[in-house]
């Protein structure tokens, strides 16, 4: 999303993991070839980056049906082909 210089933490899930080994550009492959993983100061305080999920005004739908007992299911069609 983002370039990160050489040395710089690398973050998931709003936690730091990792630093990075070499310098890299935005949208560049992030693996175990470009990081290090060394002794580093951890935060274990809970994450401060939160907020609330925002729902959509019309939730998605799909074409299924529902079945007697109230499950939900899709309908399967199967193709006969010739040889």
């Amino acid at each position: 999303m983002r370039a990160i210089a050489q040395g710089a933490p690398v973050r998931r899930y709003t936690r730091s993991s990792a630093r990075r080994s070499r310098p890299f550009a935005a949208g560049q492959h992030v693996h175990t070839h470009n990081l290090e993983f060394s002794s580093f100061a951890r935060d274990y305080a809970p994450t401060t980056g939160v907020h609330a999920t925002q729902f959509v005004d019309t939730p998605a739908t799909f074409m299924g049906i529902r079945r007697a007992d109230g499950r939900i299911a899709t309908r399967n069609y199967i193709g006969i082909l010739t040889s």
